[in-house]
């Protein structure tokens, strides 16, 4: 039965359209309705989590502190559905709310914030955040050239002798 707009239960902030949409009060009007009672929902106008029947209002998943009325109000991660607001990733302390929020490096999605490179101890957040040599992108650290026993961070840290550029500290006589 269809109620007046203005007339029909609020449950968990959410208007009921329908008079079955509101909890079943089942005790005697002399008895006052329990809280259990109160919250009690029908069976068919209830919100169904994980393929399971929920018997209370409160009985749904709560993520990000948003209250989720049906199982598709869920993160999903890596085509995986996330039960909780924890089952996500957390890059640099920061967490990750879908999977795209991630580095992406030499166009591989990073699971986690220990998959990317580190050079000079710094971790990289993008495939970008590393030095290139030679017009090549140096996946690590150690890829990257040494010169009179000093390490060079880009290519052009190196010598130059009689306008050649020399690659190494030995190319020249």
């Amino acid at each position: 039965m269809l109620l007046p707009l203005l007339h029909r239960p609020t449950i968990n902030n959410v208007s009921c359209l329908y008079s079955t949409d509101r909890p079943s009060i089942t005790s005697a009007a002399s008895t006052p309705p329990t809280d259990y009672q109160q919250r009690q929902l029908p069976l068919l106008h209830r919100p169904t989590i994980n393929n399971v029947s929920c018997l209370y209002s409160t009985d749904r998943l709560t993520i990000n502190n948003v209250s989720c009325l049906y199982s598709t109000d869920r993160l999903t991660i890596n085509n995986v559905s996330c039960l909780y607001s924890t089952d996500r990733l957390t890059i640099n302390n920061v967490s990750c709310l879908y999977s795209t929020d991630r580095p992406t490096i030499n166009n591989v999605s990073c699971l986690y914030s220990t998959d990317r490179p580190t050079i000079n101890n710094v971790s990289c957040l993008y495939s970008t955040d590393r030095p290139t040599i030679n017009n090549v992108s140096c996946l690590y650290s150690t890829d990257r050239l040494t010169i009179n026993n000093v390490s060079c961070l880009y290519s052009t840290d190196r010598l130059t002798i009689n306008n050649v550029s020399c690659l190494y500290s030995t190319d020249y006589q």
